[in-house]
């Protein structure tokens, strides 16, 4: 029976970190930096228009007037705080993007270089329609051909702003969680259990970067088998929209008004190395289009060799929430009949933000 290393899979499942993938285009956005002492920068805040309640943990996009294209992205701060610095001179518009909510595209602003404009995003939120009857697509499609879907480009976007948002979450804070009940057990001839009551785990923005840097590579790797046991590096929601990952995985999508959504994420080819571990996950949306789980199959000489789910909720801070996972349970998959293998499962709770002490 091969042997869990347990802590490999903790750590990784903390550290989701992802590349600069935004919400609204897969891959790395362009960078709209000006030459040092030359650019301009653009100061916001995002608040109902309704009562001006600031609006936390938004994703907002930062385009060019000409064009529309991408430059930046931010994260709203607990007071529905924003910027870009380091601009270069020019037109731009900002766009609000919320999971469940049709995007805000804002007037214009023109920055100026050694200045700061300031703009406030006066929201007024308007729930995504849902179609009407179910969309189901059997197509492995390209992730750059998404949003070209028009049955599955909305969907693809509520999940790559839910990605968007934690991944720039994970690069602004340093939070803590605790791990509980992590307890894994054979199931066959022996029974044999390891537990651990209560593991605290703390995330910094220098791990995000790290994750960032795996999760940009065109050849990832998702885990390893040994005569020692094996390492799972267990992937969370912005990693998934990493450029490394788009580009090893193609996409399938369904569609259910009614029911749950999918995007399951497939390996693009047959590469194999012995003793490594692909990913082929997905995705599931609930009806109102937010995350639910990440289903996982860790694949070895192309057969599942792992399987289970990530389950995800809110995690509440202070000013907001973002979905965090909550849950991992993982499985071993017998390779003979009768053959012992193990099952596990890890719950992730008291999230909280810690004093940075990284910068």
């Amino acid at each position: 029976m091969t042997k869990p290393i347990l802590t490999a899979v903790a750590w990784a499942l903390l550290l989701g970190g992802a590349a600069s993938t935004h919400a609204q285009q897969p891959g790395r956005p362009p960078a709209a930096a000006a030459p040092d002492g030359a650019g301009g920068a653009l100061a916001g805040r995002a608040v109902l228009a309704a009562t001006g309640e600031p609006l936390a943990f938004s994703v907002v996009a930062l385009l060019y007037v000409e064009g529309g294209s991408l430059v930046r992205s931010a994260l709203t701060a607990a007071d529905g705080s924003f910027g870009f610095d380091s601009l270069a001179p020019g037109e731009y518009r900002v766009r609000l993007e919320r999971v469940g909510f049709a995007p805000e595209l804002q007037a214009a602003v023109r920055v100026l270089a050694g200045r700061t404009e300031s703009t406030v995003l006066r929201s007024t939120p308007r729930r995504l329609a849902l179609p009407a009857t179910d969309v189901p697509d059997t197509a492995c499609h390209a992730a750059a051909d998404m949003l070209r879907l028009p049955a599955l480009a909305a969907l693809w976007r509520e999940a790559a702003t839910a990605a968007e948002a934690r991944r720039l979450f994970n690069r602004r804070y340093t939070f803590t969680l605790v791990l509980r009940d992590l307890s894994w057990q054979v199931l066959g001839e022996r029974r044999v259990r390891a537990a651990v009551g209560e593991t605290p785990e703390t995330h910094t923005a220098s791990d995000a970067t790290v994750e960032e840097l795996r999760a940009s590579s065109d050849q990832p790797v998702w885990g390893s088998v040994g005569p020692g046991g094996f390492r799972l590096i267990v992937p969370d929601l912005p990693e998934l929209f990493g450029t490394g990952f788009l580009a090893t995985h193609c996409v399938v999508g369904s569609l259910n008004p009614h029911g749950e959504s999918r995007l399951a994420f497939r390996p693009r080819d047959t590469w194999t190395t012995p003793g490594v571990l692909r990913v082929a996950p997905t995705i599931v949306l609930d009806s109102a289009w937010t995350v639910a789980r990440v289903e996982l199959k860790f694949l070895l000489d192309g057969r599942t060799f792992i399987r289970g789910a990530q389950q995800y909720g809110d995690a509440a801070f202070p000013g907001g929430q973002l979905r965090f996972p909550l849950r991992l349970d993982l499985e071993e998959v017998p390779r003979l009949a009768g053959r012992p293998h193990w099952v596990g499962r890890t719950r992730f709770d008291n999230y909280q933000v810690a004093p940075d002490t990284t910068r």
